[in-house]
């Protein structure tokens, strides 16, 4: 009866240590990002006084912040409010992978009220997407000055632009001809191997290209 009794008790403590750990590991977001390019992470969650985000960086040699924003108030298209967003944007600065770690701190009491961890995986300029998938990629502009980036691609049956966005600059004082990112959402088509071509430019002098980024894409 014993054995009997200890086995149900072993069985148990492994099922509980099962789900234990899978919520651990769910608890625990992903991103991948090109080496270069940015994503964002955005957290939505009411502070009040004395209390704050704080993050950390497990590896700073992978990613750094670029900037951050931080909205009181926004309204939702179905006239709802969203309160408090806080959006980090994340640029990959070497391959590899590392943890950021935000804390929702109690400054007053030193007190972490909430935790939030993502992987951040940086990839290098060499690109696979399943077929049928999309990928981003993002890039710094400054519309200022009237660069933009232009992409150019070898075969147009492999990958197809699904749709892009530019995220403007913050327009608070002092900010004033800084840099937005534009991000690109590229489509795998059809199996095969593909380059992007961005080049920066301005659209009255195609002939002057300040910079160019390539991008080997691979649908698999």
């Amino acid at each position: 009866m014993n054995k009997k009794l200890n086995f149900f008790l072993v069985i148990f403590l492994f099922v509980s240590l099962f789900f234990s750990y899978t919520v651990i590991a769910d608890n625990l977001q992903e991103k991948v990002i090109i080496n270069g390019n940015y994503t964002t992470i955005t957290l939505n969650q009411e502070i009040g006084k004395d209390i704050g985000w704080e993050y950390e960086i497990e590896d700073k040699n992978i990613v750094e912040i670029a900037k951050k924003s931080y909205i009181n108030k926004m309204k939702t298209t179905d006239d709802n409010s969203l309160k408090d967003i806080s959006t980090w944007y994340i640029k990959g600065i070497s391959t590899g992978k590392t943890i950021i770690k935000f804390n929702l701190m109690d400054k007053k009491t030193d007190q972490i009220l909430n935790t939030i961890k993502y992987c951040i995986r940086v990839k290098p300029n060499k690109i696979q997407v399943i077929k049928g998938n999309l990928i981003e990629i993002s890039l710094t502009e400054n519309h200022s000055t009237g660069f933009t980036w232009h992409v150019n691609k070898k075969d147009n049956n492999i990958v197809k632009i699904h749709h892009d966005i530019f995220i403007k600059p913050e327009t608070e004082p002092g900010f004033v001809g800084k840099s937005g990112i534009h991000y690109w959402y590229i489509q795998g088509l059809n199996k095969g191997e593909t380059e992007l071509i961005f080049d920066l430019y301005q659209d009255w002098n195609k002939e002057s290209i300040k910079r160019t980024k390539k991008y080997i894409i691979e649908v698999k």
